[in-house]
Parts: C-alpha cells; structure tokens; sequence
C-alpha cells in the first residue's frame, strides 16, 4: 500500500537518540530536552535562577561525538548542510540513526516504533532503563501496542502494515496540503519524511517532543523564544492528560522525571488544548487544506475524485461530544482504556480529556470530552484493512457525481490506502454512532 507522507520539514535536524551504552530516551527527558536541569527552588524566590540549573548533563555523549562521529547524517542551517556529528553508524539517514533505539534490534529506548512495541525487558533496554525513577514502567503496559501504531508491524504480531508516515527519507505528499489538496496529480510539493520531520529531539512544548514549528507554522515553543530568558513559560499546542503532565507544557530546564511525569505509551491520555487547538492544529501545519474554509465554513479544494474544485465538509474536531445532536446519543466509553467495550475486540477510539478529568488508570472518558484527529488515526502507522465502499482503492462501488451519471474515480489521493485508521473498514464511526 502507498505510504502517507505528512509533515512537512524545511531542514533536517541532528536526530539525538540514546544508544545502549548511555541512559534511556524519554520525551523532555534523558536525551531529549532537559539539559540543564533544574529540580528545585534552592533560594525559594519562586523563580529559576541561573545558580539553580546544573548544565553539567551527559546526554550529549550518547548521541554526539565532537571529533569521530561516524554518521553521514547532516542538518541544514540555511547556508547549506552541516554533517551532525551522530554516532550509531555509517549510514546517512535520519530514520536509520532513530532506529538505533527505537527498532527490533536497537536497545536503549523501550518505545519500538518499527515494530509498534513498547518493549522495556532488559535486553532491549538495557541495565540503566529500572534506574530512572518513574520511567521503568511508568504508566505504560509492557508488550503492549503503542498508541502511536508502528511503521513497520503492530505490537510486534507480525501484522501486515496497510499505512503509515513515512519516515524513509523519500518523497511524498500530505494529503490535503497545497492549494488544490491533490499532490498526486496537480502540483503539490513533494517532501521528504524522515523522523525529524516531525519531532524534535532535543525537546520542544509540546507532548512527545513534537516540535514547535512545523512547515514554517509555529505549533508550539515560548513566551519570548527560546531566548526568552532562563526559563522562559511554555505554550505548547499539543498537551497531554498522563500522570504528573505539566499543566503549561514543557519548559526549557526541567527535569520532568523527577518532577513526577509518568509517559503513558501504551494507553491514549490525550488532552484537548482549547487555547491553541491541540492536535488537529499541529497536524493542519501540514494538512494545509484542513485551515482553509470559503465563506460557508467549509474547505474549498480538489481532491482528484472527479469532482473538481469544490467545497469540501469535514467530521468536526476540537467539539465535546455533548454538542452532538442526533437522534442516537454517541457512544462514550466508560473503562479506563477508553474502549468501547459494546463492539468487545478491544479497538480504542480515543478522546481528548479536558484538564480536569482524573489521570491515568482513573481517566475514564465522558459526554465533555474532545473529538481530535487522533481519535480516528494513528500517528505512525496502522494494519486497518479497508474492503468494500471503505476500500477507496475499489472500482466496484463509484458514486454519483452531481449530474446523476456515475463518476469512474477509484477513491481520494494520493493515499489508496487506510489512511491512518485505527479499526477496519468505518469502525471508526460505528463505534461512537451506533448505527
């Protein structure tokens, strides 16, 4: 199946990851983010001084080597590319240096996203991982499947991947960005997706380390910069609703492990950020066509099913279910997992917790809960199969066009695929609407 390319980088950033000899990679934590690390108010003025930070960190050791670094990897500054001084080996992909940890064979991080896995059994991690306190579990299930999905395999089961980012380095396309929302055959730009593409690794505001600009659109960052002082407040796009999250978003010099956060990986515990519009407004930094509305509200583009450049309705997101108003009230989940327990194969259609609902294994979702772009899809990958009307790779079931005569398009691109689901076919949509 194509795989969907999304979001858009203009350079390709130094990727720091973790290898076996040094700690274990957690987001704003250990090698992503946190350098200089402050854990306590020593004058109690209530503020971070600079006497207060420790910059004596040894993160930089596990990923970087100043005069041997083997790496062909490189970062573009605007005046060209500079080779990034990784180490992990020769080749020069970003995606290649990720999976130095987060792969089958790499040891050092318990999150496997190429098989989907959150795997924290000692030979995977190795003997550092139990010592960090807070982090050997934290909330996440080991051997369970990442919220995330995998690129390459679903929890490690072998599952045959139907779509997923690309992370590759190649070129691809996000659907829906450009000014026609149809790369594939009228003049999007191609881009090439790797891993950088979407996080930052030396932290960011955001929930995962997602980083604070994306395609030139700032999703994120601080209050005056990144030089907005010594420790400048966060204002983060994308927040969660895990144990001991920071409620303002990550800040510069924290070390949020000893601070009390708990990563759930295993679990979804997305919250809604009204302020900034959370989730769905970072993926629209790519997903251009998403922020485009015409004077009806609604977006405005061609998405190559023979329709032309017309308006485009959307599912809304950023809306509590309570707004519904149809004639079957919607489908809330009441387990801690946040699986519609009626439908009983386990698939989780997930929601965004507002700020004051219980953390953890006590979250439980309700009426006031969000609708987000998660919700729906994954953010790696998925083995959703599509058949029938869902397959929209399929001749067999066109539609109507506005005339009356049958329309010979074979579905949106450029994806033919699954586009991200989490459940086959529309269990998406069966599972909330009950029909």
């Amino acid at each position: 199946m194509k795989k969907l390319g999304i979001c858009l980088a203009t350079t390709v950033l130094a990727f720091g990851m973790t290898l076996a000899t040094g700690g274990t990679a957690f987001a704003n934590y250990g090698p992503h983010g946190g350098y200089g690390s402050w854990t306590a108010d020593t004058n109690g003025d209530g503020t971070m001084q600079a006497s207060e930070v420790n910059p004596d960190t040894d993160a930089c050791a596990g990923c970087h080597r100043a005069h041997t670094a083997v790496s062909g990897a490189t970062w573009n500054d605007g005046a060209g590319a500079k080779n990034a001084l990784l180490i992990g080996g020769t080749s020069t992909t970003i995606k290649a240096f990720c999976y130095t940890c987060h792969s089958d064979l790499g040891a050092g991080a318990a999150t496997n996203v190429q098989a989907g896995l959150y795997d924290n059994s000692a030979d995977h991690v190795g003997s550092g991982f139990a010592s960090k306190t807070g982090y050997a579990t934290g909330q996440s299930t080991n051997g369970a499947t990442l919220n995330g999905g995998g690129f390459e395999d679903m929890g490690g089961a072998g599952a045959t991947m139907t779509s997923s980012h690309e992370i590759s380095g190649a070129a691809g396309i996000a659907w829906g960005e450009g000014t026609t929302g149809n790369g594939a055959t009228s003049g999007g730009t191609l881009i090439n997706m790797d891993c950088a593409s979407c996080h930052d690794p030396h932290g960011s505001s955001n929930y995962r380390i997602l980083k604070d600009k994306v395609n030139n659109v700032d999703v994120g960052g601080y209050v005056g910069g990144i030089d907005g002082g010594i420790d400048p407040a966060a204002k983060p796009y994308v927040v969660s609703n895990e144990v001991g999250y920071p409620t303002g978003g990550f800040r510069l010099h924290r070390n949020y492990g000893a601070l009390g956060y708990q990563p759930d990986y295993t679990s979804a515990r997305y919250a809604a950020s009204l302020v900034n519009k959370g989730m769905s407004a970072w993926c629209a930094a790519c997903h251009t066509q998403y922020n485009t509305v015409s004077s009806s509200g609604q977006g405005q583009y061609n998405a190559s099913d023979d329709y032309g450049f017309v308006t485009r309705h959307r599912h809304p997101v950023n809306q509590p279910l309570n707004t519904f108003s149809g004639p079957r009230s919607l489908i809330v989940a009441t387990t801690a997992l946040g699986l519609n327990i009626a439908f009983g194969d386990g698939v989780d259609i997930p929601l965004e917790h507002t700020a004051t609902d219980a953390k953890g294994t006590a979250q439980v979702n309700s009426t006031d809960d969000y609708i987000g772009c998660l919700t729906c899809h994954r953010a790696h990958g998925t083995d959703a199969t599509m058949d029938g009307y869902a397959n929209s790779a399929s001749s067999s079931h066109p539609q109507p066009d506005s005339g009356g005569t049958t329309a010979t398009s074979k579905g949106t691109q450029p994806t033919m695929d699954s586009a991200l689901l989490r459940a086959d076919n529309r269990g998406v949509c069966e599972r909330c609407h009950n029909k």
